[in-house]
């Protein structure tokens, strides 16, 4: 039967992972940094254009965007879902005039209160949340996206994190023990410089198949009575 490790993969529709971390991650000195994502790291701030936050989604097929606070040298706040960003952007009474751009002087305790009401609806319709496409018409018939959008009651406070030279091996466990989906890697400066997802792991049982492989063609190569 399978265990409760597959059933949680299977209600989040997340890429399922072998239980024993691929053999090229815990046989060699892969770390974190040379595992995760390679596009360009896209950070958020607590507070934004609205159009600035369209263009951060649509630059990266990351699922799960840091939140830097920018009054603490971006210093890592924790994560936000996509899907949770366009289910905002859906909302434009959460929008607000701000003439002198976004607020900077951010307060801890706000980042601290809990997320704004906005009905059952807001979660039980999310299967019908509309494409980023759409937002975006939408945005720009409006003229809305010059506004503000405050992200900082859907936070999720203190996410996983990584360090940089941080064990492949371990983050692959890490991913398997927890049940993650994505994992953010910081710097020795504790700053968040990457983040590493699932299908970045997938992509390494990949490379080991095909070099287990190749090792046993090389096998048979070498013994041709076997």
């Amino acid at each position: 039967g399978e265990g409760i490790y597959d059933e949680v993969m299977k209600s989040k529709s997340l890429p399922f992972l072998d239980e024993e971390a691929p053999k090229i991650a815990s046989m060699s000195v892969l770390m974190a940094k040379d595992v995760m994502c390679s596009e360009p790291l896209v950070l958020l701030q607590p507070e934004m254009r609205v159009g600035d936050l369209i263009e951060a989604l649509k630059s990266t097929k990351n699922s799960d965007f840091p939140v830097v606070d920018p009054t603490r040298n971006d210093a890592l706040i924790g994560s936000i879902p996509a899907e949770m960003l366009i289910h905002l952007l859906c909302h434009k009474e959460l929008f607000a005039h701000e003439e002198s751009g976004p607020n900077t002087s951010y307060n801890s305790a706000l980042a601290r209160s809990g997320p704004i009401a906005l009905g059952a609806e807001f979660y039980e319709d999310s299967h019908l949340m509309p494409t980023l496409d759409t937002v975006q018409r939408e945005i720009a018939e409006d003229g809305s996206k010059d506004m503000i959008i405050s992200i900082v009651q859907h936070i999720q406070l203190s996410p996983y994190t990584f360090n940089e030279e941080g064990s492949a091996e371990r983050a692959y466990e890490l991913f398997r023990t927890l049940g993650l989906r994505h994992l953010i890697v910081t710097g020795l400066d504790a700053k968040p410089i990457g983040i590493i997802t699932r299908n970045d792991l997938k992509f390494l049982e990949k490379i080991d198949k095909v070099e287990r492989g190749c090792r046993g063609q090389e096998t048979a190569v070498d013994d041709p009575s076997g």
